[in-house]
């Protein structure tokens, strides 16, 4: 997670196909082992969608998107029905760019999660106590 994080946001994971290769191919006899290997079948195909996302629409073409731009959008009064369709039509533009940028940018994100959980997780021993404190008071 923290060699994703390192990477950047909209990375191209060139060798994707050869890390799903690699996962698949992990042992799965033991419980652990299966979630060891789940886990990492299902970061190898984020990471190949990323990279074809990024191949296809090329890493310039793909910008968070802008949530102003969608609520103006959706707040938009249409007069007629050809406005109407426009307003949709770019609404529709919008959420697809928008699918595009989260799905790229979807390991990252992933991995971002995963390090703060981390995080959180190393004080839970201290959380634990005072929560045992305010209790017992």
């Amino acid at each position: 997670a923290k060699t994703v994080c390192a990477n950047g946001i909209l990375y191209n994971y060139e060798n994707a196909k050869d890390e799903l290769k690699q996962a698949r191919s992990l042992p799965k006899t033991t419980d652990k082992e299966k979630e060891i290997r789940s886990d990492a079948i299902k970061l190898a195909r984020s990471k190949k969608a990323a990279s074809a996302l990024i191949n296809k629409y090329g890493i310039e073409n793909i910008k968070a998107p802008d949530e102003n731009e969608k609520l103006r959008l959706q707040e938009a009064e249409a007069s007629s029905f050809t406005e109407s369709l426009k307003i949709r039509k770019q609404l529709r533009a919008y959420l697809k760019a928008e699918s595009i940028y989260l799905r790229a940018t979807k390991p990252y994100s992933d991995a971002e999660a995963l390090i703060s959980r981390e995080r959180h997780y190393t004080h839970y021993e201290v959380l634990e106590e005072r929560y045992k404190q305010i209790i017992s008071v």
